[in-house]
């Protein structure tokens, strides 16, 4: 253990735990949750010179200085070093530095007193990576201006032995049900060019801005997971969350680099993947081949701002439920969206790729719950290298319709459309759009057992498989099964049959 000279600072101040951030605060509408991010009401005065104080090096080489005014650096001489604290907040006047022997090295800083999440809302400085670890989570303030060569700051803690002996971080541990990371709107996090920025807490939300050329910026919700240091900083979740939740309302800049929001919920109560701000990983270099992956493990992912993967990046949003586009999203770059559902009221342009949509319900009979393919094709926008519709297995509603040009919806073999017998012109499928292509579905219908459509008294209905509308040109058709409907389709427009 290192010599060290330690001031402890008396003008310290902590976030309120107040009843009013409990796990039923986060019942808010995920809109209202996204774009609600500032600093809480709850956050009780902080002296605008607040330090860290009561630090102990643990493990490594490192000296904490003496404060200078509303100054503090901290030396390290280790590749890792672990600090514990009994406060680790600075102060919107105050500065702390971390002088480190290379931009690989680790400085993590663990809080080990009181209940309450770290303020920081002054400057932060350091060469390498610096850790924030406080199980009542860590809150940046609008203020705050934070010059880094990596940040992680979590409210799940990594242990001594397994931190020093190198190698991929795990974290464990048993954060408060409502920690959060909270990186208010006017917050500035700068990481350096190929650095890491990890934000991981049962809750995290960021209307600020964090930069990281060429690096990766993960969002990520749970109680354990383990982050690669060494190759792409790849964040594997292990255990859900009860009220899981990451959101975006601000900017996330990673030019050339990944970003990576994902939570995981240990059960139905609240996961969602929420983002309504900037999303970008357009580069200017010559491999601006950077990704932005959303995922919601165990419920859905809400869309709406931008995503900005540049035109040779990738977008994919994940959700084991919906994806649910609440307001207009405007992308670059190849986006993909998969789900049990995809819907909502906006619409997503897509310049410079491709859109793909992926319905997977698992098998279920969804028929009794709504227009699942118009739901999706509802939310196809612009898009300049067209859209696929993948329909995994399962029974879906007829009467949705292809409205936009160069769609493709593949069933696979595995998807079925159920035609309704009666109730009038009802289509398995309709085709308005241009280049639409349609393979790989069974049309069928609830005719009464043993009796053949052929048979059948349809008295006003008349069915289809799938009926191209007048004013609809260069539609594929080919692939399909059609039984129990008595024309397979209806053509008002140019067709070409395989």
């Amino acid at each position: 253990m290192s010599k060290q000279v330690v001031e402890r600072m008396v003008a310290h101040s902590r976030l309120s735990a107040g009843s009013s951030r409990r796990r039923g605060a986060l019942l808010m509408s995920a809109a209202s949750f996204a774009l609600a991010i500032s600093w809480p009401m709850s956050a009780r005065a902080q002296s605008e010179t607040a330090l860290p104080s009561g630090g102990t090096v643990v493990g490594g080489t490192a000296t904490i200085g003496l404060p200078s005014g509303a100054q503090l650096q901290i030396d390290q001489s280790s590749d890792r070093a672990i600090i514990t604290w009994d406060s680790f907040d600075i102060g919107s006047g105050a500065q702390v530095s971390f002088v480190q022997p290379s931009a690989s090295a680790i400085a993590l800083n663990r809080v080990v007193g009181g209940s309450a999440p770290s303020q920081i809302a002054g400057q932060l400085n350091a060469n390498g990576i610096v850790a924030v670890i406080n199980s009542n989570g860590v809150m940046f303030a609008g203020t705050a201006n934070v010059n880094v060569g990596g940040l992680i700051a979590s409210a799940a803690d990594v242990a001594d032995e397994a931190f020093m002996s190198g190698g991929a971080l795990s974290f464990t541990g048993s954060p408060s049900s409502i920690s959060e990371i909270i990186v208010s709107a006017g917050a500035n996090i700068s990481i350096a060019d190929e650095g890491l920025g990890l934000f991981f807490a049962p809750v995290v939300r960021n209307a600020g801005v964090i930069s990281a050329r060429l690096g990766q910026v993960t969002l990520a919700s749970g109680t354990s997971a383990t982050l690669d240091l060494d190759g792409t900083g790849f964040i594997e979740i292990g255990l859900g969350n009860e009220s899981a939740l990451v959101s975006n309302g601000g900017t996330i800049n990673a030019g050339g680099g990944r970003i990576h929001m994902t939570a995981k919920a240990a059960s139905a109560v609240i996961d969602q993947v929420v983002n309504t701000g900037i999303l970008s990983v357009a580069s200017a270099t010559s491999d601006p081949d950077g990704a932005i992956i959303l995922s919601a493990q165990s419920g859905n992912a809400v869309l709406g701002g931008s995503f900005d993967a540049g035109a040779a990046g990738s977008a994919s949003v994940t959700a084991a439920n919906e994806v649910k586009l609440e307001s207009a999203v405007a992308a670059t770059g190849d986006v993909s969206l998969t789900g049990r559902r995809i819907s909502g009221a906006g619409d997503i342009d897509v310049t410079d790729g491709a859109l793909a949509l992926t319905l997977d319900v698992a098998g279920a009979d969804t028929s009794g719950d709504g227009d699942f393919i118009g739901d999706a094709l509802g939310v196809i926008g612009t898009v300049s290298g067209g859209t696929s519709l993948d329909l995994k297995a399962g029974t879906y509603a007829a009467g949705a319709t292809i409205a936009r040009d160069n769609v493709t919806i593949d069933g696979g073999g595995v998807a079925t459309i159920i035609v309704p017998i009666n109730g009038g012109q009802i289509n398995g499928l309709n085709i308005s759009g241009d280049g639409a292509s349609v393979t790989g579905l069974t049309f069928t219908s609830e005719l009464p057992e043993g009796v053949a459509a052929w048979d059948y008294a349809w008295g006003n209905s008349i069915p289809r498989g799938i009926a191209v509308l007048n004013g609809a040109d260069g539609a594929t058709i080919s692939g399909n099964n059609i039984t129990g409907v008595p024309t397979a389709f209806s053509s008002m427009g140019a067709v070409r049959a395989a």
